[in-house]
C-alpha cells in the first residue's frame, strides 16, 4: 500500500474505530497518572496493546539540535 493511501485510510477509518471502541466499552486507557494506576490497568485485563507506529521526524537544520534528537537509526528506507 502506498504511503499516501495508508495516510488517507488512517484519517478515514480512525474515527470509525474510535466510535466503535467507545460504543463497545473497549476503549483502551490513554492516560495513567501514577505508576500505581499503570499497575492496576495491567492487572485488570488479559491483553496489552502497544501502538508502536513510527513516523518520519523532521529534524532541525542546527547540527547541535540534530545530535540531541538523533535516534541512531540509519534510514527509513532500504
Amino acid at each position: 500500500m502506498a504511503r499516501s493511501k495508508a495516510h488517507e485510510n488512517l484519517h478515514t477509518f480512525s474515527p470509525i474505530l474510535y466510535d466503535t471502541l467507545v460504543h463497545l466499552d473497549l476503549m483502551p486507557y490513554r492516560e495513567l497518572s501514577t505508576p500505581a494506576a499503570l499497575k492496576a490497568a495491567l492487572h485488570s485485563d488479559d491483553r496489552l496493546l502497544i501502538d508502536a507506529t513510527e513516523r518520519a521526524y523532521h529534524r532541525s537544520q542546527d547540527d547541535a539540535t540534530q545530535r540531541e534528537h538523533d535516534s541512531g537509526k540509519k534510514t527509513a528506507y532500504v
